[in-house]
């Protein structure tokens, strides 16, 4: 019985799609099915893998005395007697 009232709401749903009670009732059925993931989640699952690898290259850069983190301008660096070899 309850499979035979799950295909009728299933026809009406087909056969009138625009008829917004039709539409509720079916949105209701389907309602507590968890949503369905996309298979490309690169962006959201990359995150932190990306982030470990931009400390990984600060980490490096910070150690090979690349990145100083000087606040300012270049001319800035002038000023502080650092030397700007062109």
């Amino acid at each position: 019985m309850a499979q035979q009232l799950g295909q009728q709401q299933l026809q009406r749903a087909r056969a009138a799609p625009w008829d917004p009670a039709v539409r509720v009732e079916v949105s209701a059925e389907f309602a507590s099915m968890p949503t369905r993931t996309s298979v490309r989640t690169f962006g959201v699952n990359s995150t932190p893998v990306m982030w470990d690898m931009f400390h990984l290259i600060r980490f490096i850069s910070v150690a090979k005395g690349l990145f100083m983190g000087q606040p300012g301008h270049m001319a800035h660096n002038r000023a502080r007697g650092v030397v700007v070899i062109l």
